[in-house]
């Protein structure tokens, strides 16, 4: 199949706007992802050149602009193959009905019939050009097409309209240049009419032509490409709050919300009680921007975010009209200030409380019903941490205290209602405490810190006590889980056991901490033997597979089955950086005992495959590897061997093993691979010219197989090379 590829005249402009009831923020944002996207395939599928594409949108439209439209779809050529000859054709060469079917169903004469040499014989075959329709009398049904495919996590039917979409369609403005291109979907009809901002503007708005589409609109109060409205926003809050003397905290998350809830964006400063910053500063932000989606502010001048810098009195609100000013804020701060006396309310009745008062409610809530109570994780992670060995070493009360109190705070009532603020409320109760001379201040920040990575990207625990608590948590959670069967499948993975796992690795690999993700593991299955299997936690029978609360996969089986689920996710955490066979071959039980020495590993594998003495190495640990993958390691007697290339090579591998070990120790992999290949390949060359391994002196043979199973596993501390490609 062709496409003609002579030059067409253009068309300059397409535009295709949908016009809505207000759309939520989020599915605004990804409907104008996936609407180039369709755009791209649809116009591709109708053979239909053209330049860019452009998408623009408001809570109230989504539009998209393509330059450069061909006036008519590309020629298409095309053979279409039909049945064997003997079948197409008679003895005469006529066409039989099956001939002649084919032709028709092509489009063809039967007499345009060619035959076509194949690999399986000859066959009759139709060589079909179709001439390309003018773009005007197609464009219709692939904007319709565009329209019903846009994904939205939610859609909704209105009136008697059969079709879904996110909210109910008011209208289309489908324009080719200054003509438009008729379709109908959902009982609207295109047009070249829109409308202006719900407020400033609200009447209809006629776009004579494509290429004035921004111009219109802007004139009406819209702003209707996403970056233009961004910078707008950007620079009129900015404004606001020098105006205000105050300095914006940066919020991206919010300001990619605020940006799809106004056509025109306007700034606003209004402004609290001051006593109200008495509050822990990250439930005074959660309640503005949770809440009534106002930025917080700082009297700061430079500002990272609300935990670096002290907040002011004062907040910006984004609004999408300039009518009564006055009015918006006097109205904006009576619902804020009741906002945060409801929440002073809940801060107060919670301090009345120490946190370790709190975290006696913990064995009233569930955390998973084959896994016990919240109290029972929190005694879990208790057992984990007294197993971590910790440089310096941390007291033991600290460690029982952080892992008894890492989940108070949920059952404090500020959580209950800002659930956002687990672990922060955990650390302004411990705040609080210390004013009296009450509890270690590291507690407090290793609460906060525990949940931490929260998400791709996010920053790791500072403190070592945050880092263990966090490791100790996810991989109680980790094993537990897979232990009693609640694995994730392809499309559910309701406890993130795939972003926790992420997560313990992380910490693992880029913390101050050096620790053994599978003894950490071990740990935590003991823990869950020892506190899970409690009495307390047997009495009440789980659904479906008849197995009691706390029963327990062994050790054996468990960690199996963590370490095929840590391999796989690995391998697409590392996947971008590394070659597949790099990866296979650090990803050695050494990598688990060792999770710092795994980046380091295929680092220096990736640096040494591309040098001169790759190729030796690899090859000598292949041949010794081959031979031995069979055979058990054992001990063997050393004077069985004795011709001088094997006497050579044991001693060889007796003190090159002894240096690979401390270069592996210290993480030095590239220097381990440097003194393999410089002292190693050669004896192990000459070893195998000269050496018949496989002797019919059992204990010869049985001596010589084992001297290569040294070879194998000394080699084997920095990778596995017989996993290596090529």
């Amino acid at each position: 199949m062709s496409h003609g590829s002579e030059s067409q005249p253009l068309f300059d402009q397409l535009l295709f706007e949908i016009t809505t009831e207000e759309l939520p923020a989020g599915l605004a944002r990804s409907a104008l992802g996936s609407m180039e996207t369709l755009v791209r395939e649809q116009l591709a599928q109708a053979r239909v050149a053209h330049g860019a594409v452009h998408t623009m949108g408001t809570p109230r439209r989504l539009a998209v602009r393509v330059s450069n439209i061909a006036t008519h779809q590309s020629r298409l050529e095309e053979r279409k193959m039909g049945p064997p000859i003997q079948v197409a054709l008679d003895g005469e060469g006529k066409p039989t009905p099956a001939g002649a079917g084919f032709a028709k169903r092509c489009g063809m004469d039967p007499s345009s019939l060619i035959q076509v040499e194949t690999d399986k014989g000859v066959y009759v075959a139709c060589d079909v050009v179709m001439e390309g329709k003018p773009t005007q009398e197609i464009l219709g049904d692939v904007l319709v097409e565009v329209t019903r495919s846009i994904p939205f996590q939610k859609s909704m039917r209105w009136g008697h309209v059969a079709v879904p979409f996110a909210r109910p369609v008011c209208g289309f403005v489908a324009l080719l240049d200054d003509t438009v291109i008729p379709l109908q979907w959902a009982g609207v009809t295109s047009g070249r009419q829109t409308t202006g901002h719900r407020f400033l503007a609200p009447g209809p708005v006629v776009i004579p032509h494509a290429n004035q589409y921004e111009d219109c609109l802007r004139k009406h109060h819209v702003v209707v490409d996403v970056g233009e409205r961004a910078a707008l926003m950007d620079a009129r809050m900015e404004q606001a709050c020098k105006d205000a003397g105050v300095t914006l905290v940066p919020d991206e998350a919010l300001r990619e919300e605020t940006l799809f809830l106004a056509e025109e964006p306007f700034a606003l400063v209004g402004s609290f009680r001051p006593e109200y910053l008495q509050l822990p500063p990250t439930l005074v932000v959660a309640v503005m921007r949770d809440h009534q989606k106002y930025f917080a502010t700082t009297k700061n001048e430079h500002v990272a975010t609300e935990e670096t810098a002290p907040l002011a009195p004062h907040y910006v609100n984004v609004v999408n009209t300039a009518l009564r000013p006055g009015d918006i804020t006097r109205g904006n701060d009576r619902v804020l200030e009741a906002r945060l006396r409801d929440a002073q309310f809940f801060v107060d009745e919670d301090v009345r409380k120490p946190l370790v008062e709190h975290a006696s409610q913990l064995g009233r809530v569930t955390f998973q019903s084959k896994l016990g109570t919240l109290q029972d994780k929190a005694d879990r992670i208790a057992h984990i941490l007294g197993t971590w060995e910790f440089e310096p070493a941390m007291p033991p009360e600290t460690l029982r205290l952080a892992a008894q109190c890492c989940k108070a705070d949920l059952m404090s009532l500020t959580v209950g209602e800002f659930p956002e603020l687990q672990g922060h409320m955990g650390a302004y109760l411990v705040e609080q405490q210390n004013a009296q001379g009450g509890m270690d201040p590291q507690v407090g920040q290793a609460l906060v810190e525990h949940y931490a990575p929260r998400f791709s990207g996010d920053a790791l625990p500072t403190t070592a006590l945050g880092q263990a608590l966090a490791a100790a948590d996810r991989v109680d959670t980790l094993v537990g889980c897979f232990a009693v069967g609640l694995r994730p499948t392809g499309s559910a993975d309701p406890f993130a056991l795939r972003r926790a796992i992420l997560g313990l690795w992380r910490i693992a690999t880029e913390g101050s901490q050096s620790f053994s993700v599978r003894a950490l593991c071990k740990a935590a299955h003991d823990a869950h033997r020892l506190i899970t299997q409690r009495p307390a936690t047997q009495q009440v029978a789980s659904k479906g597979d008849g197995k009691s609360k706390g029963q327990l996969a062994s050790w054996e089986d468990t960690w199996a089955l963590v370490e095929a689920f840590l391999d796989s996710r690995l391998r697409a955490y590392y996947g971008d950086r590394f070659a597949p066979d790099i990866i296979d071959a650090c990803l050695t039980a050494d990598a688990w005992a060792q999770p710092k020495g795994l980046l380091a590993r295929m680092e220096a594998l990736t640096a040494f495959r591309a040098g001169p003495g790759a190729e030796k190495l690899t090859v000598a640990h292949k041949r010794a590897f081959n031979l031995t993958k069979k055979s058990h390691v054992e001990d063997y007697d050393e004077q069985l061997l004795k011709e001088p290339a094997e006497v050579a090579l044991q001693q060889v591998v007796t003190r090159v093993g002894r240096t690979v070990t401390q270069q592996a120790q210290a993480l030095d992999f590239a220097g381990a691979l440097d003194s393999l290949a410089r002292e190693l390949s050669g004896p192990v060359d000459e070893f195998f010219e000269q050496i018949f391994v496989m002797s019919e002196d059992e204990g010869l043979r049985h001596a010589r197989l084992q001297l290569l199973h040294r070879v194998v596993n000394t080699i084997g501390q920095v990778a596995r090379l017989e996993r290596l490609g090529g």
